[in-house]
């Protein structure tokens, strides 16, 4: 087995391991005066231990280096050799330094077990989220125009409100029900009841409001089924102004049908044309989230999150 050997500067000193700092200078100051080189007439072996005298003090006077050295030195075998004999000493145990890896290894593994944990299950979770439902694109629902007596009107809330949060920054906003028998009804057909929110809509339900609003030209009704942090911290009238929605006329869904979905988040594919005077007529296909949140009433409605481009708006009109 290989050793490491190093220096015993105590034994160099004629001092013991406990030796204090004052202990450390006296023999320092007393020893190089006797080993001085230009004492002993420039002779090489006072000259070499003048040097290790001097490599000595500067180490174990240090309080830092000192502490480095000692541990160096009781982990590997080392030898000296004074002026008139040679002596080689054997390694120190090795216990200290076992059990100072051992609980080093064991604060590494504490300190990076919750993040393992953590990636584990959104691992599980987005695994759970994939699975839970996927509904296929053989069976879209179709739609060439708005029920819009079939859908929820948003209006701002009285006394009901979003509770905010790092996970959930929103609006405050509440839901007004027109006709509750939405739910379950022919244009929801292939999505089961536990997907509604606690006011019986399910997340087409919002998309389809959503654009309906667009389409009588009442943006600020689809701005309080949102929860984009962007278009929140822009503001309602930003949301409303024609660098935005506010200056879209009509709407048409041709195209409308769940990707996936679970209990608490949907995301939904639509084909639609939009005739916009400002930014002109153009059709979309594009991949809406929504997210259930929870309200000071104890309920939870699906919000919009995220609207992304599947492909890039094209120029069109409403025949094509």
């Amino acid at each position: 087995m290989r050793t490491h050997n190093i220096k015993d500067y105590y034994y160099i000193l004629g001092l013991n391991k406990n030796a204090s700092k004052d202990d450390i200078k006296r023999a320092y100051r007393k020893l190089s005066f006797k080993f001085h080189p230009d004492k002993n007439s420039g002779d090489k072996f006072f000259e070499e231990r003048f040097k290790d005298i001097n490599e000595a003090h500067e180490t174990l006077v240090d309080d830092v280096r000192r502490k480095l050295y000692d541990e160096e030195l009781s982990g590997a075998a080392y030898n000296y050799t004074n002026a008139n004999t040679s002596e080689t000493f054997s390694p120190p145990p090795q216990k200290k330094k076992t059990k100072s890896l051992l609980f080093t290894f064991l604060g590494i593994l504490l300190f990076v077990s919750p993040f393992l944990i953590k990636l584990a299950l959104d691992k599980k979770n987005e695994k759970d989220s994939k699975k839970s439902y996927n509904t296929s694109q053989n069976n879209p629902v179709q739609t060439s125009s708005f029920d819009t007596g079939n859908l929820p009107v948003i209006t701002k809330a009285d006394t009901t409100s979003f509770v905010p949060s790092a996970e959930n920054p929103g609006v405050a906003l509440s839901l007004s029900v027109m006709d509750s028998s939405v739910a379950g009804t022919q244009n929801n057909t292939t999505q089961s009841t536990s997907f509604s929110d606690d006011d019986g809509y399910v997340a087409t339900d919002y998309v389809k409001h959503f654009f309906s609003s667009l389409n009588g030209t009442d943006c600020h009704s689809a701005f309080y089924i949102t929860s984009n942090p962007a278009w929140n911290s822009r503001g309602e009238s930003w949301f409303c102004s024609s660098e935005a929605f506010g200056s879209v006329r009509k709407v048409l869904i041709r195209e409308i049908y769940f990707v996936t979905q679970t209990f608490y988040q949907a995301e939904i594919y639509v084909d639609y044309y939009a005739e916009d005077i400002y930014n002109g007529n153009k059709c979309f296909k594009q991949n809406i989230t929504l997210q259930k949140m929870p309200y000071t009433d104890n309920k939870s409605r699906w919000r919009i999150i995220k609207i992304k481009n599947v492909q890039e708006p094209v120029i069109c009109d409403e025949n094509q």
